[in-house]
């Protein structure tokens, strides 16, 4: 797509036609008003500016796997780049930009480190997540450094379905699986008057030993992944008071993982490091409601990880982060105003970074809402950063709009544009044999554009065709230094055009039956967009391991307690080098799944069987990281 794209599809968005008026309320994908959007206020699906997926309990439930990264790699346009199985890193890639480039929040909390700027998405088992909200959008001016392609929101599990009732209750799982697998846990919930707690703890583990196809050359060797065993450890405590208009939340979450780490496989036995984290994240929140809102948050998180390359040697990082924010809401008559203001303090201890290194980083910002018309809304935002170490300060901007010229959630136009960044990470400025401390932010100019239907034909349905144009520029490339070592510079751009169909649909077939549907269908043309050398060959071509076309379609039909699931997703080419002359072709993923729930007494039990790979596939996300064939799981859940 040239450049002139977003103007085109701005003449289209308001030559658009109209349907008739509806309402729609899929607990497939939408959960209650979000709290966070581009513009960091509390608003509905329908009347935010940018595009917005909503994922709920339900949802989450009914999906395969047990980790974070399993239900994102369902959802739209996002590509989750996995480096093997349950054991591996997993990273989130939205717009064709990076895992650095999205920013990752736990109850609106950053989870990305500034080690690396990155989360990964194995770590945080789905048992705590009551909804995710993803927005493929720049937003910077709200949230800061790394907001460069989106934000992901995970939000723990809330007190809202049983405040006021005085409950207690138990839940036992157990999940089995192929390779070794089993996962345990133990929940205990309940409420009291106002308050509300929940308290998770589980276990999960496997040799992880997974079978696959090797190419040696000449034939397709039936192979078994070695040295790839792991263990975790979890440990989730919610506790919420609610009372007057006054809200007292503290959600503690710590784990311990314990997995090997294979290098690429080359046809020799893979490498035996070891890789040991430990990760503690408490926040305490105070909100006073009213006409206007009062808000305040304190984050502490202590990460200490210890990897192991080689027999007696161990790298070790050790990162420390408080944070301190607070925020009033304005109502006026047509207009809400969130000003707010946040300060973090973050510290790094490493033998691989050249000495102590502390970030001390102040930020004020501004966010706006203001009906103009009745059925027009507009989203100013902005905020201004400061970053103590690089000694820089960021100003972010964009402004978000919300048209329905139907007066009603038929015809729902969108549209938003604004200026984003990323600050470099301790790694990038202070690594000890090519860190660079000149190193500066990339920043990125984004446009998006949305049509949004919601309506009714036979049931809930809204589809939403989204376009999303990122200019990154000052990207921090790694490169060959004067040494044998590699050096990051900022010499890197990149241009993403990014085209998506979503359809999600309800229908009540009978009382007893439903049925849910999700389809989600995006074009990625994310190219390097900067020569380094006269005649680079590299010039205009897709970054890699970014899929040109990606689909994604989820089903999920119940008939009274018994119910049946499929996920799949079709990754298109990929490429494996700055040239694209190495090609991935496209795999299809099929996942699948049965369920049924029963009361035996006063006990609710509920049965789960998995299938994951369903048609075998030999594939890779990343090349030289094999997947796992065919394989399968067993869960049983008691509810007290």
């Amino acid at each position: 797509m040239k450049k002139t794209a977003p103007y085109i599809l701005i003449f289209l968005f308001f030559a658009s036609g109209s349907f008739a008026q509806t309402d729609f309320d899929s607990s497939f994908t939408i959960v209650p008003p979000i709290t966070v959007s581009a513009s960091r206020l509390s608003i509905l699906k329908e009347d935010s500016p940018t595009n917005v997926q909503l994922l709920g309990r339900e949802y989450i439930e009914r999906s395969n796997g047990n980790q974070l990264a399993d239900v994102l790699k369902t959802a739209n346009s996002v590509y989750v780049k996995s480096y093997g199985g349950n054991s591996s890193l997993k990273t989130i890639s939205v717009n064709g930009l990076g895992a650095e480039h999205t920013l990752i929040l736990l109850n609106g909390v950053r989870l990305n480190s500034f080690q690396n700027a990155q989360f990964d998405l194995s770590m945080l088992p789905k048992e705590s997540i009551e909804s995710i909200e993803i927005i493929p959008s720049g937003s910077s001016s709200s949230y800061g450094s790394d907001a460069l392609s989106g934000v992901v929101n995970i939000k723990t599990f809330s007190s809202d379905k049983t405040r006021g009732i005085s409950s207690l209750n138990t839940e036992i799982g157990a999940e089995v699986g192929s390779y070794g697998y089993a996962n345990y846990n133990l929940c205990l919930s309940g409420s009291y008057n106002n308050s509300y707690f929940k308290v998770l703890y589980s276990n999960e583990k496997s040799k992880d030993d997974f079978e696959y196809y090797y190419f040696n050359g000449r034939d397709n060797v039936l192979k078994s992944r070695s040295n790839n065993s792991y263990s975790k450890d979890n440990l989730f405590l919610d506790y919420t008071y609610d009372k007057n208009n006054t809200k007292l939340s503290f959600v503690t979450y710590y784990n311990a993982i314990d997995r090997f780490v294979p290098g690429i496989e080359s046809g020799s036995e893979p490498s035996n490091a070891n890789q040991k984290d430990e990760n503690w994240n408490t926040i305490v929140s105070f909100e006073k409601r009213g006409r206007n809102t009062f808000n305040a948050n304190f984050n502490y998180q202590n990460n200490l990880t210890n990897y192991s390359p080689y027999i007696n040697e161990i790298n070790y990082y050790k990162n420390l982060l408080y944070s301190v924010s607070a925020s009033y809401l304005l109502n006026i008559t047509k207009y809400k105003i969130l000003l707010g203001g946040e300060y973090s303090a973050a510290t790094i201890e490493s033998d691989q970074l050249a000495g102590f290194r502390q970030r001390n980083l102040g930020a004020v910002y501004l966010s706006n809402e203001t009906k103009i018309a009745e059925n027009i809304t507009i989203f100013p935002s902005v905020r201004f950063e400061n970053i103590s170490d690089i000694d820089k300060q960021v100003l972010t901007a964009k402004i978000g709009l919300n048209y329905k010229p139907l007066n009603n959630n038929l015809l729902i136009l969108k549209s938003s544009a604004g200026n984003s960044f990323r600050a470099p990470t301790f790694n990038e400025l202070y690594w000890k044999t090519g860190g660079n401390i000149n190193l500066v932010p990339e920043k990125s100019l984004s446009f998006e554009a949305s049509i949004l239907s919601v309506f009714n034909f036979i049931g809930n349905n809204s589809l939403e065709i989204n376009y999303t144009y990122i200019n990154a520029e000052n990207k921090i490339i790694w490169k060959p230094g004067n040494s044998i070592y590699w050096t990051p510079e900022n010499v890197g751009n990149s241009l993403s055009n990014v085209l998506s169909l979503s359809l999600n649909s309800d229908f009540n077939i009978s009382k007893i039956t439903s049925l849910r549907f999700n389809m989600n269908y995006s074009i990625n043309s994310s190219v390097k967009n900067n020569t380094d050398y006269q005649g680079d060959v590299t010039y205009n071509k897709q970054l890699i391991y970014i899929p040109v076309n990606m689909f994604k379609i989820n089903i999920d039909l119940s008939i009274d307690n018994f119910g049946i699931g499929a996920g799949s997703i079709l990754m298109g080419e990929r490429y494996t080098d700055f040239e694209n002359r190495n090609v991935m072709q496209p795999d299809f993923i099929l996942d699948g799944n049965v369920y049924y729930d029963l009361k035996i007494g006063s006990v609710n039990a509920g049965l789960k069987f998995e299938v994951n790979n369903v048609t075998n596939e030999n594939y890779q996300v990343i090349s030289g990281f094999p997947m796992p064939l065919r394989n399968y799981k067993f869960l049983i859940t008691l509810k007290y």
